[in-house]
Formats: structure tokens, C-alpha cells, sequence
């Protein structure tokens, strides 16, 4: 869909930024064109769930580690596959849209997001990237209450950043 669509920009926020991802690369390898910019909140990139983050915020911080590893299972049933499968153990990131990283504090994925947005940066991929302090995963994007002052904060940062990366 996205090769057909050309859109400006793509965007997703845990699986959908996995998805966003991916598009990215399966674009750019095919020599399709590529969308200007990807915005990724809270993204899955590792499958491998080898992050610690998965351990040390996988119970208490909304959905669980084990609910996390049964969502992969579903995704990528073969464990065989799940390195191939992430956009964080793709060997070449080079030539990827500019990207918007955003990741919760409180998230089992927070450490994917940072460790993505440093491979994009060191592939020359122009990158911004913020941890959210306080905030769970996909809390503040996710059907969530924008009269809370955190989730509102957060999300006009979003668009800041959205639109710088769009604009510059």
C-alpha cells in the first residue's frame, strides 16, 4: 500500500512503528521511492526482545514481558526468523527517511527506541529521539486522556518534532 501511496510521511506507534519501519526498508530496497520522513513512538524493532528493558519494565508498567513475547510469537512465529524480522538487527540502515524516535520511560520497549534511533544516526540517517519521563507505553498516544498535562505535553512535543523533521 505504501508504495502506491507516496505519502510524505509514515507513522506507527509500538507494532504500527515496527510496521512504519519496515515499509521504510522494504522501499528503499526495492528502489521504490520513500516516503520523507518515518515517526516511530514507541516502536517494536527488536523481536529478539533482547533489550533490558523487556526484563526490567516487562511487569508493573501495563502489558507484560509475557504478553509482549506471545505478541511476537503470533507476529514472527519462528524464533528462527525474529533477528531477520527486526528493523534493529537489519544490517544497513543507510539511506532511510529522516526519523522521529520517540520512546516512553516507563515502556518494555524504551531501550529498542534508543538503540534504533543510534543505528539510524550512525547509518548518517537523520534522527531525533526523546524519552518520555514518567510515561508508559503508548500511555500518551494511545487513547489516552489529552486533559492529563503529561499525555498533552508529550503530545505537542510530537508535532513539534513532527514538523521540524518535515519542514528542515
Amino acid at each position: 500500500m505504501v508504495r502506491w501511496a507516496r505519502p510524505t510521511a509514515v507513522a506507527g506507534d509500538s507494532p504500527g512503528g515496527y510496521l512504519a519501519a519496515m515499509a521504510c526498508m522494504r522501499l528503499r530496497d526495492q528502489g521504490d521511492p520513500l516516503p520523507a520522513v518515518q515517526i516511530l513512538i514507541c516502536p517494536n524493532t527488536d523481536l529478539l526482545l533482547s533489550r533490558p528493558s523487556v526484563s526490567e519494565k516487562g511487569i508493573g508498567y501495563g502489558l507484560d514481558a509475557e504478553m509482549l513475547s506471545w505478541f511476537v510469537a503470533q507476529w514472527v512465529p519462528d524464533p528462527i526468523d525474529r533477528r531477520a524480522a527486526s528493523p534493529l538487527h537489519h544490517p544497513d540502515l543507510a539511506g532511510l527517511p529522516a526519523a522521529l524516535v520517540v520512546a516512553a520511560e516507563h515502556d518494555w520497549l524504551c531501550d529498542e527506541g534508543a538503540s534504533y534511533a543510534r543505528r539510524l544516526a550512525d547509518a548518517a540517517v537523520r534522527v531525533g529521539y526523546r524519552c518520555e519521563p514518567g510515561l508508559l507505553h503508548g500511555w500518551f498516544i494511545q487513547g489516552t486522556d489529552l486533559t492529563d498535562p503529561e499525555a498533552a505535553a508529550a503530545h505537542e512535543r510530537i508535532f513539534i518534532d513532527v514538523r521540524l523533521l518535515i519542514t528542515n
